[in-house]
C-alpha cells in the first residue's frame, strides 16, 4: 500500500501568480502527468521530473500550492526542493505587474489574461528542452510525450517508482544525458517511430556533444536573443522556431517570440499595423518572422515571449473550450471544463489534443488546435485502394474513417432507369460534410423533366412507334 505523502506548502506564491493547469498543459512541455488522486490527496495533482527530483504539486481551492518529494523521505529535502522549483516556475519574476502591463497595451491579451491568471513560462535544462522541441517536429502533444516517455526509459536512469491505490504505479525517469544521447543509435530509434527525427537527435547529439553537451547550452543563457537564436541554428532539426523555443523556455530569452503559422495568423488579425503585415502574404519569410518579432517586442517589451504564451494558448481547443461539438447540428459549444483549483476558467484539455503544422524545415507547431486544420483524408478509388493521408490541421498522419466501404453499389435514377453506381467517400474532417460528385450521363447531361418536355414538344418517329410512360402518354393526350 503506498505510504502517504509529506506535502509542503510553497510559501510566497500568491494565487494568481501560478496556475498549474495553464502553466503544465500549455505546450511548452511534455514530462508532466496529471493524475486524479495521489499520496492520500483525493483531487488533481501533477507528478513529473526536474533535474532528478521526482515531484509532485497539487493546488488547494485556496490557490495555495503545495509540493511533494516522491522519492525521498529526507526531512532535509524539503527546502532545497521548493529552491529548485521556485527557480524552474521563475517565480523570482511577478506575474501581477506584467498581466497588468500587457492588459493595458492590449485589448484581446486583457479578455485571455482574464480567464487565464497564473500561466508562466519554466525555466527548462536546456538539453531536454532541445531534443523535446526536435521531436516535436510536424508533431502533436501526444505523440511528442510518447517519443520523450521511450527516450527517457530506455536510456535514461530509473528514478523512482510511485505505488498508487487507486490506479497503476508511475515510473519515473531521469531524462538522458547527452553521452547517453550520442551513443545512440539511428536505427534504434527508428524502430522506436521517431520516423525521420531519428536522423535529427542522432547527429544533433553527436554535434552538441562534441561542442562540450550540457555546459554549452547553459553557457548560452548569458547571451543575446540573436546570438543564442544563431547558436542553435547550427544543429539538425532546428529552425528559427524551434531555436526560439528552446531559448525562450530554457535560456532565459523573455523576449523571444516563437512563431508558427497560427501565432502568424494571430499577427495578421491583431498586430497587422505594428507588423506591417500585408494579410495577403502567404509565406512566413524570414523578414515576415521578424516583424513578427519586432511587433509583439514594440507591444509587450521585453516579456513579450511570456506575453505571446498567453495568446497562443487561448487558441488552443483544450484552453478555449470551444472544440465540443454538440450532438445535433453539429454546433459549436463553449465547454465550461473542471476548474483547476486555485485557477479560474482554466479547462480540462480534451480528447482532441493540439497538433502541430509544417511552417519551414526544421521547424514545428507547438501544440496547436487538432481537428481545426484542413484535414487532407484518404480518399478510396471505386477499386478500394486507399490514398496517403495527410493531416494538415493535427500534423501527424491519422487513418481516414471513409463513410462507406469502396465498390459497394447502391440504386439511383438516371434520366428515369434505375442505375447501379458506385459509392465512395471521403472524410474531409470533423463538422465538414462530405461532398459527392453528381453521377454523370453519356454527352450532355439532361433533367428527366426537360426530356420529357422536348418529346412532347417534338416528338420522333421513334417516340411514335415506341410505347409511352404513362405521364408521357397523359401529357400527350392533353396537347393534343
Amino acid at each position: 500500500m503506498a505510504a502517504a505523502l509529506r506535502w509542503h506548502a510553497f510559501a510566497g506564491v500568491a494565487p494568481g501568480e501560478l496556475c498549474l493547469q495553464s502553466t503544465l498543459a500549455n505546450g511548452q512541455c511534455f514530462g508532466w502527468k496529471r493524475v486524479t488522486s495521489l499520496g492520500g490527496h483525493d483531487g488533481p495533482a501533477w507528478v513529473g521530473v526536474v533535474g532528478r527530483d521526482v515531484v509532485g504539486l497539487r493546488q488547494l481551492p485556496s490557490g495555495e500550492t503545495h509540493v511533494a518529494d516522491l522519492a525521498s523521505s529526507d526531512a532535509q529535502r524539503p527546502a532545497a526542493l521548493l529552491a529548485t522549483l521556485a527557480d524552474y516556475f521563475q517565480l523570482s519574476t511577478p506575474l501581477a505587474p506584467l498581466y497588468k502591463t500587457w492588459s493595458s497595451a492590449h485589448a484581446p491579451l486583457k479578455a485571455v489574461a482574464a480567464r487565464h491568471p497564473g500561466m508562466r513560462v519554466l525555466r527548462q535544462d536546456p538539453l531536454e528542452c532541445l531534443f523535446s522541441f526536435i521531436c516535436s517536429s510536424n508533431n502533436n502533444i501526444a505523440r511528442i510525450t510518447m517519443m520523450l516517455d521511450k527516450l527517457r526509459i530506455t536510456f535514461g536512469e530509473l528514478l523512482h517508482v510511485e505505488e498508487r491505490t487507486s490506479g497503476p504505479s508511475i515510473a519515473f525517469h531521469r531524462f538522458p544525458t547527452i553521452k547517453e544521447l550520442a551513443g545512440i543509435d539511428e536505427a534504434q530509434l527508428r524502430a522506436m517511430s521517431f520516423g525521420y527525427r531519428a536522423k535529427f537527435i542522432v547527429q544533433t547529439a553527436a554535434k552538441l556533444d562534441a561542442l562540450g553537451g550540457e555546459a554549452y547550452l547553459y553557457s548560452l543563457r548569458g547571451k543575446d536573443h540573436q546570438a543564442v537564436q544563431e547558436a542553435l541554428l547550427q544543429f539538425t532539426g532546428v529552425g528559427r522556431k524551434v531555436a526560439d523555443c528552446v531559448a525562450l523556455f530554457s535560456l532565459d530569452q523573455t523576449c523571444a517570440v516563437p512563431v508558427d503559422t497560427h501565432v502568424w495568423q494571430i499577427a495578421k488579425r491583431d498586430f497587422a499595423a505594428a507588423s506591417s503585415l500585408d494579410s495577403s502574404t502567404k509565406t512566413l519569410t524570414p523578414k515576415v518572422y521578424q516583424r513578427i518579432h519586432e511587433a509583439f517586442s514594440s507591444t509587450f517589451g521585453p516579456h513579450a515571449g511570456w506575453a505571446h504564451c498567453l495568446l497562443f494558448a487561448a487558441e488552443l481547443p483544450s484552453f478555449s473550450g470551444e472544440d465540443a461539438r454538440t450532438k445535433k447540428g453539429g454546433k459549436k459549444k463553449r465547454t465550461t471544463g473542471e476548474s483547476e483549483s486555485g485557477c479560474t476558467k482554466a479547462h480540462k484539455p480534451t480528447a482532441k489534443r493540439a497538433g502541430g503544422v509544417k511552417v519551414e524545415a526544421g521547424t514545428t507547431e507547438r501544440a496547436t488546435k487538432a481537428g481545426k486544420g484542413k484535414n487532407v483524408a484518404s480518399k478510396l478509388d471505386t477499386k478500394g485502394t486507399r490514398a496517403s493521408v495527410k493531416n494538415e490541421g493535427a500534423g501527424a498522419s491519422q487513418p481516414a474513417t471513409p463513410r462507406a466501404a469502396a465498390g459497394t453499389k447502391r440504386k439511383r435514377k438516371v434520366n428515369g432507369t434505375n442505375r447501379e453506381v458506385s459509392k465512395t467517400s471521403s472524410n474531409r474532417g470533423a463538422g465538414q460534410a462530405t461532398q459527392r460528385k453528381p453521377q454523370e450521363t453519356k454527352g450532355r447531361r439532361v433533367s428527366k423533366r426537360s426530356a420529357q418536355a422536348s418529346a412532347v414538344a417534338t416528338p420522333s418517329e421513334d417516340s411514335k412507334s415506341k410505347p409511352k410512360p404513362k405521364r408521357l402518354r397523359q401529357a400527350t393526350k392533353a396537347t393534343t
